[in-house]
């Protein structure tokens, strides 16, 4: 199932291990889509690999079709002809040891100018199959004030359009810029801020043993100098009541 890893593919003399971020580790060793992509059919008319973008995600590098705005390819009759269809080469012999074991696809519908949240709402496209996906469009709207306290216009500070997958990644950013002084490589803005390196993640690491040892040897001490004075009373009234001789 799985390839042997080649540790000579990643350039470490480049970077320099303490510089490498997981998203060097991603772009490094994503599959191409020149490779993936073995059929494409737009509409019934023939389409390609370059009619899909690169995408940084939470899952990782994803490809995104009909990502641009600006050229906004839409259909105008329903029927399995009249959408996308795909023959993918998963590249099961690219595959290397790691916690995933499954082999397929994740596939995620989501709208033009919004955050792809692949970890939480992609469906998983097994290997082997012919599988088809249905596309509905649900419009909601919520009630202004004083009915709801929802912004209609609310502004953030790395997307330009306002949506709850915008606002949940703005927020966990946020969070984590915060509580680790570094994002991780999916989080905007992507092209400035500090981004967590491996050398940030073994400084944590080491920060987190070193809480816990802490701990424990202060809990330690805790406890052996409860259990000393307990003993201490113990014996003190015992020989107040004259339990215990003593002879000087």
């Amino acid at each position: 199932m799985y390839s042997q890893i080649n540790i000579t593919a990643f350039n470490y003399t480049k970077w320099g291990v303490g510089n490498v971020s997981m998203l060097d580790v991603y772009l490094q060793h994503r599959h191409l889509k020149e490779d993936m992509i073995a059929s494409c059919r737009w509409k019934g008319m023939p389409c390609s690999h370059e009619d899909f973008e690169l995408t940084v995600t939470d899952a990782g590098v994803c490809y995104t079709f009909n990502s641009r705005i600006s050229d906004n390819s839409t259909v105008n009759a329903t029927g399995v002809k009249n959408g996308l269809q795909l023959v993918v080469n998963v590249e099961q012999y690219e595959y290397m040891k790691g916690p995933h074991n499954a082999v397929g696809l994740k596939l995620l519908l989501h709208q033009q100018d919004d955050v792809p949240l692949v970890q939480d709402f992609a469906e998983s496209v097994p290997v082997g199959m012919h599988t088809f996906v249905a596309v509905s469009h649900t419009k909601e709207t919520n009630l202004p004030p004083p009915y709801g306290d929802c912004e209609k216009h609310r502004k953030l500070r790395y997307f330009d359009r306002y949506s709850q997958a915008a606002c949940y990644r703005e927020c966990v950013t946020d969070f984590a810029v915060k509580t680790c002084g570094c994002r991780d490589f999916y989080m905007p803005p992507f092209n400035a801020g500090w981004q967590c390196y491996f050398f940030n993640i073994y400084i944590y690491i080491y920060i987190y043993i070193y809480i816990y040892i802490y701990i424990y040897i202060y809990i330690y001490i805790y406890i052996y100098i409860y259990i000393y004075i307990y003993i201490y009373i113990y014996i003190k009234a015992n020989i107040r009541h004259g339990f215990y001789n003593i002879n000087l």
